[in-house]
């Protein structure tokens, strides 16, 4: 082999990688489904149904946090050297995107909705307790690099 050193399945980056992954896909869905609603597209969940205002810069925002979120989930799973700062980034431009959004309709940038600002108080709060525990050492440890000797 060209000097990478097989990591066994349960591995402590492995795990910690894995348990990372899970809520930023998490992440990438709701961010989804709320660009895709502020499209126009109602999207059925299994308690209801999310209905929001067209608003298009809306829909592009929240489709870029999901695509970041979605690289930051792929890079946690397959263990790339890389994913902590893809975890870091997602969360920043989460927080950078939901503030963005929260300005933007304080200054009647497109209508509100109760369930619009509540999705942006609870995923401003997770981008910014996140972005806390990333910043651990503990967590900086726990998602180090691995598969190059280490």
């Amino acid at each position: 082999m060209s000097g990478v050193t097989a990591v066994p399945p349960r591995s402590p980056h492995r795990v910690a990688s894995t348990v990372a992954g899970v809520p930023v896909a998490v992440e990438a869905a709701a961010f989804l489904a709320a660009s895709v609603s502020h499209a126009g597209v109602r999207v059925p969940l299994g308690v209801g149904v999310v209905a929001e205002p067209v608003i298009v810069p809306a829909t592009i925002v929240e489709g870029l946090i999901a695509a970041g979120f979605a690289v930051a989930a792929w890079a946690s799973f397959a263990g790339r050297p890389w994913r902590w700062q893809a975890l870091v980034g997602a969360h920043g431009l989460s927080a950078g995107g939901v503030l963005l959004g929260i300005a933007a309709l304080a200054a009647g940038g497109g209508p509100r909705t109760g369930s619009n600002d509540a999705f942006h108080r609870v995923m401003l709060t997770i981008a910014v307790v996140a972005l806390v525990v990333l910043w651990t050492p503990q967590v900086r440890a726990a998602l180090g690099r691995f598969g190059r000797g280490s």
